[in-house]
């Protein structure tokens, strides 16, 4: 019997599969625009191709995030010593924490973004959330009590609302 389009299966590869095509579709769309403005030579591609793998990575690792996937998080950050886990993935500056801490299911994610060297507990996305904020404004007791066995986690940070 094949996969049904309601199958969380169908659902999951199509969620992966719209993460890394996402981003590439974009990059694309830039390109072109800048190369029809006459804004870019061809003199920028490897720049611009370096930069791009960063996004393509940035996705795949948001990827393994959003699907709990904790042995492929920790699998990609130790295959990438140069990936700042700090840097926001998004137009929001969301980082891998916090989209970690925006869903119960990837709690056990968490420990192991914390036990990151460098890691800030209290990294703030453009709105001024941290990844604690989002763990307690969706109301997700899993993650709220993963991010509270750190003692670097500040519980009354102020965001910018």
């Amino acid at each position: 019997m094949g996969h049904h389009l309601s199958s969380p299966v169908f659902h999951s590869v199509i969620h992966s599969f719209l993460w890394v095509l996402m981003p590439l579709l974009s990059f694309f769309f830039f390109i072109t625009r800048l190369l029809v403005s006459s804004l870019l030579t061809l003199s920028h591609f490897p720049f611009l191709l370096l930069h791009s793998q960063f996004t393509v990575f940035g996705s795949i690792m948001l990827a393994a995030v959003y699907q709990g996937d904790a042995k492929k998080v920790v699998e990609l950050i130790r295959q990438s010593p140069g990936f700042d886990v700090n840097k926001g993935l998004d137009e929001w500056r969301n980082t891998l924490l916090h989209h970690a801490c925006n869903g119960d299911h990837r709690s056990a994610i968490i420990p192991l973004l914390l036990a990151h060297p460098g890691i800030d507990a209290n990294v703030k996305s453009v709105f001024g959330g941290t990844p604690f904020s989002y763990a307690c404004a969706n109301g997700l007791p899993s993650c709220v009590r993963e991010m509270l066995k750190d003692s670097r986690v500040e519980v009354n940070e102020p965001d910018r609302d």
